[in-house]
């Protein structure tokens, strides 16, 4: 007796969508990816190292392997990461604002909960970029904390011996500088 099975997905890869429809029976798969058809023959080998398939009847191989949802397929040194979602993910998804990296390079923040030991800067320094601002103690280690880019300090927040927490602000900086160059600290 055939099993047959049908679904309906959708994948991202590198910034774009597609729509798969796949009828799946026991001896392969009809996909189709966004209008395109797709024959492949031979089943999923779970546990495998590289799956086998011939897709329109061309041997493949691939590598599958699954991590917190995410697929990962790599075939020829070529590696894609996607999730594979039901329509209403997709659509829920396509809804969510997309995450805008915040710009830190105006601020020194904790990056751990410790002990401020040194402060090397006060108000008013002039900074090169990757200068050493402060040292502070975590777990019995020392961490230098730097600029990411030439500035001026503006406002130091703490002092030694100040007990901080994660993303605690600890200095807050100029980094508008006109393009002047700066002279270190």
């Amino acid at each position: 007796m055939v099993k047959r099975m049908k679904f309906e997905y959708f994948v991202t890869i590198e910034g774009e969508s597609y729509e798969l429809q796949i009828d799946a029976d026991d001896q392969g798969a009809q996909i189709v990816v966004n209008g395109s058809q797709y024959r492949i023959e031979g089943g999923f080998n779970p546990g495998a190292g590289v799956q086998q398939f011939a897709v329109n009847g061309e041997p493949m191989s691939f590598r599958i392997t699954e991590d917190d949802e995410l697929l990962t397929l790599s075939r020829h040194g070529r590696e894609v990461r996607t999730r594979a979602m039901h329509r209403v993910e997709h659509q829920l998804q396509s809804l969510m604002p997309e995450k805008i990296e915040q710009d830190t390079s105006s601020m020194v923040i904790s990056p751990m909960p410790g002990k401020v030991l040194r402060l090397y800067v006060k108000p008013g320094d002039r900074l090169s970029a990757g200068a050493e601002v402060c040292v502070l103690e975590a777990m019995k280690m020392e961490n230098v904390l730097y600029t990411e880019k030439e500035c001026i300090v503006e406002e130091v927040l703490v002092v030694a011996g100040d007990t901080v927490e994660a993303d605690q602000l600890l200095l807050s900086l100029n980094v508008d500088l006109d393009g002047s160059e700066g002279a270190g600290k």
